[in-house]
Order: structure tokens, then sequence, then C-alpha cells
């Protein structure tokens, strides 16, 4: 008989692949509305804004999250979700004012469409400072059921919503900027009107959270500015070295089928966060099991990848998306891995290395890019990624094996 957390595991899982397939639906919908310059300018306002939510993060989120996991005081818990969702509001702001900044250094980051597309719906990107929140409390307090309900609905609602409005709407991207986030933000709403908060002024709470994100969430953050950062950037360069953003649209459903072979392990982690805080070593069957659900679909996805762009993509010019996704799928895979051990190392509260192995992941993909991108655009771009990517999980490899595996304490 499947135990309660093996089910939950299960349907994270279930429910992650089919969000990631919806996901992708209506990527296939959303870029036939749009000229393909369009759609590679929705996608660019995405990478820019999952850029900007990197740096707001702070790690306060990852110091909660941990924080939540370790406790069983519905008081504390409450106290710590109401400070982390101060946190959100406070990063919408600050999203705001450092695309203030940035537009104020010259339009090659920020043209004049997307700058202006950015302005008017700035409050709606509410939505991804609040994603940082549900990511870490879902995990901490293992519910896992609502977890698999918020991968599952807004992709969905989305997908309905862009069934509705193609026949008005087709070519306006602000229908396609509204629809999106709308789509979160009120999938957010209903999650919250069951949510157990408190809001609270100076707590104790309040201090141990902030001695926990000194001691460790800021270990996290600063990695996460160069392992998370820079693989947003790597987008944000292939719009900054070309003409206009087609390529960024191509690159972005190729890294959207990558990030499939990514998800996998990391929902074995997610699933046993509050085990990890407790147990001595990576379990092994959680461990097989992600490897062999890694594995095969690592293969149907490479060998059947060109027929389903051929089938879902009439246009001729997302071919490439075939050649990224087989660049990069591999290592996407083995990047997964590292995050199923950055998820136990994370419950240990080894905040150092978590730094340490993002930033020099970050830097040999920053490298890469600068020197890949310019010559080869989204390709480029995607063998970048996937040099950072064999690197991060390297990294965290041989980390675990000396400290836990071959470890005699």
């Amino acid at each position: 008989m499947i135990g309660k957390k093996n089910l939950g595991v299960l349907l994270l899982y279930s429910a992650t692949i089919a969000g990631l397939g919806f996901s992708f639906l209506g990527t296939i919908l959303n870029a036939k509305m749009l000229s393909k310059e369009s759609f590679g300018d929705f996608k660019y306002i995405q990478s820019y804004l999952l850029l900007l939510n990197s740096i707001i993060n702070f790690g306060f989120f990852q110091s909660g999250s941990r924080l939540i996991a370790a406790s069983d005081n519905n008081t504390k818990i409450k106290r710590i979700k109401g400070y982390l969702i101060y946190l959100c509001i406070a990063g919408l702001c600050i999203m705001f004012i450092l695309t203030l900044g940035v537009r104020l250094l010259g339009t090659r980051v920020l043209s004049d469409r997307i700058f202006h597309y950015l302005l008017i719906f700035f409050p709606f990107f509410l939505a991804h400072p609040i994603m940082n929140y549900f990511e870490s409390t879902f995990q901490a307090e293992r519910k896992l059921v609502s977890y698999s309900a918020y991968k599952l609905i807004p992709p969905i609602a989305y997908i309905i919503c862009l069934l509705i409005g193609q026949k008005y709407f087709s070519g306006v991207i602000s229908y396609n900027i509204i629809t999106y986030y709308s789509c979160f933000l009120l999938t957010f709403i209903g999650f919250f009107i069951f949510d157990r908060v408190e809001f609270k002024g100076k707590t104790p709470e309040l201090t141990e959270l902030l001695h926990a994100n000194k001691e460790f969430g800021l270990q996290v953050y600063y990695g996460a500015l160069w392992g998370v950062g820079t693989g947003y950037l790597l987008t944000i360069l292939i719009g900054y070295y070309n003409v206009n953003n087609v390529d960024v649209g191509r690159y972005s459903i190729a890294y959207m089928l990558v990030t499939l072979l990514t998800f996998l392990p990391t929902i074995f982690g997610t699933a046993n966060f509050k085990d990890f805080v407790t147990a001595k070593k990576l379990p092994r069957n959680v461990l097989l099991q992600a490897i062999v659900s890694s594995s095969v679909l690592l293969f149907l996805l490479i060998f059947t990848i060109d027929f389903w762009i051929k089938l879902f993509f009439k246009n001729q010019s997302f071919e490439v998306v075939g050649l990224l996704v087989k660049i990069g799928a591999l290592t996407a895979v083995l990047h997964g891995f590292g995050d199923f051990i950055n998820k136990f190392l994370i419950a240990k509260g080894r905040g150092r290395i978590i730094k340490n192995a993002a930033i020099i992941t970050g830097v040999i993909q920053l490298i890469a890019a600068f020197i890949l991108i310019p010559r080869y655009s989204a390709v480029g771009a995607m063998i970048a990624n996937a040099i950072g990517s064999g690197a991060y999980f390297l990294i965290f490899l041989i980390y675990y094996y000396k400290n836990y595996e071959y470890s005699k304490s």
C-alpha cells in the first residue's frame, strides 16, 4: 500500500509534469497569437522580471522555509509567513525602482516598447515575489496537495483565457501579459483565503528570522544572484546582442522543455525536505526513484522532441528549438540532481557551500555566455547554460560525498 508521503510525492510529481505540459501548451497558443517579434518581447519581459525577482529575494524565503520546516509551533509559523508576505510587497517596490534605474542607463536593455509594458502592468508583477512565498512555505509545511494545485491551476486557467481571447486579441501582447499574471494572482488569492498567517510588528519570530537570514539566508542569496540570476541573464543577453527578441522566444521554449528535466529530481527533494533536517544522508530509495524517472523522461524527450516541435509549431523558424533541447537536456537532468542535493544542504543549514557553488557556477556560465552568445545567439546561450549546469552538479556531488558519504563523523 502506498504511504501518505509517497502518495504526496506521486501527486506533486504528476502535477508538476502536467503543469509543465499545460505551460508548454500555453506557450504554443501564445506563440500562435503573437508575431514572432511580439512573442520574443513577451518572453523577454518574463525573463527580465525573473531576474529582478532573484535580486529581491535577499535569502529570507530560504531562511523562513527552514525555520518553518524545523518548527511545530503554529503561532511561530503563522508569524514567519506574515513577515514573508511583507517582503513580497517590499520586493515589488524594489523591482519597480530597479526598473526605473535600468531605464536611466539607456534603451539597450529596456527598449521604449518593453519599458512601456513594464510601467503599465507593474502591479500584476507582484505574482513573482508571491511565487517565492508559496514555493518556500508549501515545501516547508509539506502541503503537497496545495503545492500540486499551485502547479496546475495557473497554466490551465491561462490556456482557457488564451482560447477565449485568441479570436479577439490576436497580436495583442497586453492581453497575454494581463491574463498570464492574473491567472497566478487569482490562484494565490484562493490560497491566501485558506492560509494561516499573522501580521505582526516586531516579535521574537522576526528576530529569529533576521538572525537565521544573517547566518544562513544571505549565504544562499549571494550565491543565487550568481547561480539563478545568471541563468535569467542569458535570455537578456540574447536580446541585447540581437536587433530583436525573436531568438529570445526560441530559447525560452527550449529552456522551458529542458526545465522539465530539471524539476523532476527537485520534486523528490521538495517532498522530503522536512525529513532532510534530521537525516544523516540522502535516502537511497528516494535517490533511486529520482534517477529512474529522470532517465526515462530524458530519453523520451531527446528522441521525440523534433516530432513535437514540427507538430505544434508549423513555422520552420522554430525547428532550431529541437537542437537547443538536445544540447541542454542531459545537463538539465544533472542540474536537477544538483538541486536535489541543494535541498538536503539547505535543510542542514550549509549556506556557505550553497553560496560558493552558485558563485562558481555563475562565473563559469557568465564567461561562457559572453563568449558564445555574441557568436551563436540562442545556441550559444544553451551551450553556456549546459556548461553551468554541469559545473553546478559536480560541485554539489563532490561536496556531498566528501562530507556525508565518506565522512567518519
